[in-house]
């Protein structure tokens, strides 16, 4: 963590003391979903909490102890979150994947009548001589 401080002012109206890290990871959680928060407890690390349509919250994720905030947190949140826009192209992997999967089968096919049509061929050669 960095060595300064700043002020901030929670949405309780609280003022709490945070380091660039915290401020910059929490306008990343902001951007990813507003209705996340991230909460600080004593020797136990962090917890981020997801403020739910009825306003209980619903732990997402928690750190073990002394855990360091950053990007990879906020990459693994989005791509676990099935409504993220990083996930909405679902349905296009798996048109891609099944479309692989056909063509792999196809050129199995084609590399199998290949090898029959020669083993064929050999077989005529050898009866016309």
């Amino acid at each position: 963590m960095s060595g300064f401080l700043a002020p901030t002012t929670l949405p309780n109206g609280a003022v709490a003391w945070l380091d660039d890290e915290v401020r910059q990871f929490t306008r990343d959680l902001h951007e990813l979903s507003p209705r996340l928060a991230l909460f600080r407890e004593a020797d136990k690390g962090w917890s981020i909490v997801e403020v739910c349509e009825d306003g209980k919250p619903r732990l997402i994720c928690r750190s073990k102890p002394n855990a360091k905030l950053g990007p990879e947190v906020i990459a693994m949140l989005r791509e676990h979150d099935i409504r993220s826009r990083a996930n909405q192209d679902i349905a296009q992997r798996v048109i891609s994947h099944n479309e692989k999967i056909v063509a792999d089968k196809d050129a199995k096919i084609i590399d199998k009548r290949k090898a029959v049509e020669e083993e064929i061929g050999f077989y005529l050669r050898r009866a016309s001589t």
